[in-house]
C-alpha cells in the first residue's frame, strides 16, 4: 500500500481575502496520525448529543426572552386600550410556540442521548443503565420533570393549553405602576380533558393553583435536563482530559500562532504551490466547544446541588 504523506501546519487570514500558510518540514507519520485520531475521537462522540442539548438551551432561553420582552413592553404601557388585546394575542401565540419547541427539544435530546449510548456501549452496558437509572431517579423526584415530560405527550394527543398570559397593571390610573407577567395553563382543563394522566401525577396536579404558572416549572425542568446532560458528558471525563493534554502538547510542539487554524496537509506539494491541495482541520475549535460545555454543565450541576441558580 502506498504511503500517505501528511504534515502539520496552519492557515491564517492574509490580506485581500487570501490565506497565509505554513507547513512543517517533518512528516506527521502514520503512528502520529493514529494517536491524533485516538484522542480526538471523544469530540465526535459528544458533538451530536451536545448539539441536541444546545437546542434545548436555545428553546429555554427564547422562552425566558419572550417573557422579558413583554415585561418590558407592559412596563412602558401608558394606558390599557384595545390595541393591547392584539399584543396579548400575539404574546399567547409566541408563548405556545416557544414552549412547544422547548418540550419537543427536551424529548429529542433525551432520545438522542439514549440512542448514542446504546450505539457506543451496547444495550446491556453498565454505563447506559446507570445513565437511564439516574434519569429515572430525577423523574421520580421532580414533579416538574414528570409534569412537563407528560405534557409533551399531552400536547401530541390534544394541544398545548397555554390558556392565558396574565398581565397585571396595578394602580396605573393614579400614576403608580406594579407590573406582573406570567404564562399560565388552566388546571381544570388539563384534568377534564380526557387525557390518561398517571394517577400520582394527577393527584399532584390537583394540588396546584387553578392557573398554573409555567415559567417556574420550566426553570426546574431545565435544571433536571442540565443534570442529565452533565451525567452524560461526565461518562467521557477521562477522554476529555486526555484530549485536552494532547491538544495542549500539540499546540506547544508546533507553536501555532494565535488566531490561526491548525491543519494537516496530505499529499505532495505541487510545483508552484506553497502547500498540498488536501487540507484537513485539526479540531481544536470543536474540542474547545466540547470542553466549554463540560465545564458549564459541571458548574450548573454544582450550583443546583448547593441550592443556587
Amino acid at each position: 500500500m502506498e504511503r500517505v504523506r501528511r504534515r502539520i501546519g496552519h492557515l491564517s487570514e492574509g490580506q485581500n481575502g487570501t490565506f497565509d500558510t505554513a507547513i512543517a518540514t517533518i512528516d506527521f507519520d502514520e503512528e502520529c496520525y493514529k494517536e491524533l485520531n485516538k484522542y480526538i475521537n471523544v469530540i465526535f462522540s459528544l458533538q451530536p448529543v451536545l448539539v441536541s442539548y444546545e437546542t434545548v438551551e436555545l428553546s429555554y432561553q427564547e422562552t425566558l426572552g419572550l417573557v422579558e420582552k413583554y415585561d418590558h413592553h407592559f412596563s412602558t404601557v401608558t394606558a390599557p386600550d384595545a390595541a393591547q388585546i392584539n399584543i396579548l394575542l400575539g404574546y399567547l401565540i409566541e408563548a405556545t410556540q416557544k414552549i412547544t419547541n422547548f418540550l419537543s427539544s427536551v424529548t429529542s435530546f433525551l432520545s438522542c442521548s439514549e440512542v448514542r449510548l446504546k450505539k457506543e456501549f451496547g444495550a446491556e452496558s453498565t454505563l447506559l443503565n446507570e445513565w437511564i437509572n439516574f434519569r429515572k431517579d430525577l423523574h421520580s423526584e421532580s414533579f416538574e420533570y414528570r409534569f412537563l415530560y407528560t405534557m409533551r405527550n399531552y400536547s401530541q394527543h390534544h394541544y398545548l393549553p397555554v390558556s392565558n398570559v396574565d398581565i397585571k397593571l396595578d394602580n396605573i390610573v393614579i400614576g403608580e405602576r406594579s407590573t406582573s407577567n406570567s404564562i399560565t395553563i388552566d388546571r381544570d382543563e388539563l384534568l377534564d380533558s380526557g387525557f390518561n394522566w398517571p394517577k400520582s401525577l394527577r393527584i399532584d396536579i390537583e394540588k396546584l393553583d387553578a392557573k398554573i404558572d409555567l415559567i417556574p416549572i420550566i426553570d426546574k425542568y431545565m435544571c433536571s435536563v442540565r443534570k442529565i446532560a452533565y451525567r452524560y458528558i461526565a461518562i467521557y471525563k477521562i477522554e476529555i482530559q486526555d484530549c485536552s493534554r494532547y491538544m495542549t502538547e500539540l499546540k506547544r510542539r508546533f507553536a501555532f500562532p494565535e488566531n490561526s487554524t491548525p491543519v494537516i496537509y496530505t499529499g505532495e506539494t505541487r510545483e508552484g504551490q506553497p502547500v498540498p491541495n488536501q487540507i484537513d482541520q485539526i479540531p481544536f475549535f470543536q474540542f474547545n466547544w466540547v470542553n466549554k460545555h463540560y465545564f458549564q454543565l459541571m458548574q450548573y450541576t454544582e450550583m443546583a446541588s448547593s441550592g443556587s441558580r
